[in-house]
């Protein structure tokens, strides 16, 4: 009988042990929830998502293609659509490379949620807020947009 009760005692301390690590792993994940994206409260380096799709000349997505960061060596293939997501330290020079196209670099936040053309090396934005038929490769078509039509470029 003590030894049934000694089992219970102790499956009763793990569990609340359990249920402790759990609210400290949630505080700690809220917290880094509410540090903005790109900046950081310890003063580490600060990174970015860096993310958008590959498409060739008639806008057709190109799955396969390596994207790395040349500071970290990380790196993403595209999926089938063409679609990729990578994080990365803020100023990252990320490569672009494909069987039958061109290699290039460009910088993760300049271009991040863009189409690129890896064809003619051309980045498209695209509005993010409301439409997606919003779109230019031209600072100037794009900051029309943003004040005639709202858009949001990120």
């Amino acid at each position: 009988m003590r030894s049934i009760i000694t089992l219970i005692a102790l499956q009763l301390l793990l569990a609340l042990v359990s249920c402790g690590s759990n609210k400290e792993a949630e505080t700690s994940d809220s917290q880094a929830d509410s540090i903005p994206q790109g900046e950081s409260s310890t003063g580490e380096q600060e990174f970015v998502t860096f993310r958008g799709t590959i498409i060739d000349n008639e806008g057709a997505p190109v799955p396969g293609v390596t994207l790395m960061d040349e500071s970290t060596d990380e790196a993403v293939i595209t999926d089938i659509n063409g679609k990729f997501e990578l994080l990365v330290p803020k100023d990252s020079e990320i490569s672009i490379n494909n069987l039958g196209y061109d290699n290039f670099s460009l910088n993760a936040e300049e271009a991040s949620n863009a189409k690129i053309n890896i064809e003619q090396r051309i980045i498209t934005f695209c509005c993010t807020n409301h439409t997606k038929i919003h779109c230019s490769s031209k600072r100037s078509e794009l900051q029309e947009l943003a004040e005639t039509k709202g858009c949001i470029f990120n």
